[in-house]
């Protein structure tokens, strides 16, 4: 789940000279918490992968018993229409 990342709160004003060095600390640590968010993201995706895979092999195996079910239910019902055929003659 996405954490909200607060906006830090000042507590005195900076001086003019120290703001953009403190602009850039905070800067590199939020890049720094995105870089690690984006690497989370990363594995959930890696994790999604692998378990739509695992779905996939298991879908084409039920689709497969499937088939092979429906290819034996034909030929009962061919043999049975044929044996309902010779037990009219």
């Amino acid at each position: 789940m996405a954490e909200l990342i607060p906006f830090p709160a000042r507590l005195r004003p900076a001086p003019a000279g120290e703001r953009l060095p403190l602009a850039l600390v905070a800067l590199e640590a939020a890049l720094a918490r995105q870089r690690a968010a984006m690497a989370d993201w990363q594995e959930s995706l890696a994790a999604l992968d692998g378990s739509l895979a695992g779905l996939h092999a298991s879908l084409a195996g039920y689709r497969a018993r499937l088939a092979q079910l429906g290819t034996g239910v034909a030929r009962l019902g061919d043999e049975a229409r044929r044996l309902a055929a010779w037990g009219e003659r």
